[in-house]
């Protein structure tokens, strides 16, 4: 919980900063589900930012990624994006649709298009 409220914190200066400097950042707003069609919610995560990152988030099964702009989505078997990854089939500006990622235990957001 803290690591997420730091990462908060962190994005929304970030985005803050490249505002003012004029900077387009990119961003993501994935929700995370237990189940494999996207029923049972168990977190939903955001952020702005202008280098890759990785969330870990245990007990994945699908994702709806709602919202991607100059940005890329990977979900990872392992926690930390290590080990297997799968890429999401998603592109800027992102879907809405529920896409099955079975045993995802973190994913990484990448800056730019494909």
């Amino acid at each position: 919980m803290q690591n997420r409220i730091l990462l908060a914190l962190y994005t929304g200066m970030l985005s803050a900063m490249m505002a003012f400097n004029g900077v387009t950042a990119s961003s993501y707003r994935i929700e995370l589900y237990s189940d494999d069609n996207c029923q049972d919610l168990l977190a939903v995560d955001s952020g702005t930012f202008a280098t890759n990152g990785c969330i870990t988030q245990s007990g994945v099964n699908s994702i709806r990624i709602t919202d991607l702009d100059d940005a890329m989505i990977h979900t990872w078997a392992h926690g930390e994006c290590d080990h297997n990854e799968w890429t999401v089939p998603a592109a800027c500006p992102g879907g809405n649709s529920c896409i099955r990622a079975p045993g995802t235990e973190s994913f990484g957001f990448q800056v730019g298009c494909i």
